[in-house]
């Protein structure tokens, strides 16, 4: 199978580290590192900030229906067969949760309780969930776009293999587009971040035009190649 296009991987990227930065920002949970939360939750059991576990049961509760809205729709017994037509898929199946996570950031921008809070927690974890299927199904090896335990990993290994055995030949993808991916999260959360203390409302819209970019590019016809 082809490469997808590493910029639509960067968009998604940079769409996952804006609401992840956004909604830790408002909450004090991530939507999309699930093993932060699972710290955060862990924590809040034993007392500290215990009011902060609705919302991680919320945000782990919605990116796991989000990933099982995904993988029914995407994972098949052989794998993908077109995936442009399953990123496609997945993004179509995220949008409507993006949406919902900007409307409701913009008529509540900065949560008073957990139950305003949980609204926006639970649609951004949801599209997140379903990004992180439809990723998956690519099948490009150690990219994710919405955690970057992975693909540290995979970066290092790649670069501990320098273009040597399975490891190397199996991987469709460089060292260089793996740390991309890790510094475009890392700034997009910062301007993320950055953005909401300016505008508000504005922060919010940026996942879901990211979004929407990308699932137009994966809409527009494929160029024939010569």
């Amino acid at each position: 199978m082809p490469q997808y296009p590493s910029l639509d991987l960067l968009l998604l990227t940079g769409a996952a580290g804006v609401m992840d930065a956004l909604s830790y920002l408002h909450s004090g949970v991530f939507t999309a590192n699930m093993t932060g939360n699972t710290v955060v939750l862990g924590l809040g059991l034993a007392g500290v900030n215990a009011s902060r576990v609705p919302l991680c049961a919320a945000a782990l509760g919605g990116f796991a229906i989000g990933a099982l809205i995904g993988a029914l729709v995407l994972v098949r017994p052989h794998g993908s067969l077109n995936s442009r037509n399953d990123i496609k898929i997945g993004l179509t199946l995220e949008l409507p949760f993006v949406l919902a996570f900007t409307l409701m950031s913009a008529v509540v921008p900065a949560p008073s309780s957990w139950t305003t809070a949980m609204p926006p927690i639970l649609t951004a974890a949801c599209a997140l969930g379903i990004q992180s299927v439809a990723v998956r199904n690519l099948d490009i090896s150690g990219v994710a776009t919405t955690f970057i335990t992975g693909t540290i990993t995979m970066a290092m290994i790649f670069v501990a293999s320098r273009g040597k055995g399975d490891v190397a030949r199996k991987g469709r993808n460089s060292a260089a587009l793996l740390a991309g991916i890790f510094v475009f999260y890392v700034l997009s959360a910062a301007a993320g971040a950055k953005l909401a203390h300016q505008h508000e409302i504005l922060s919010t819209a940026v996942p879901l035009v990211l979004i929407t970019v990308v699932l137009i590019r994966a809409m527009m016809p494929k160029p024939h190649a010569h």
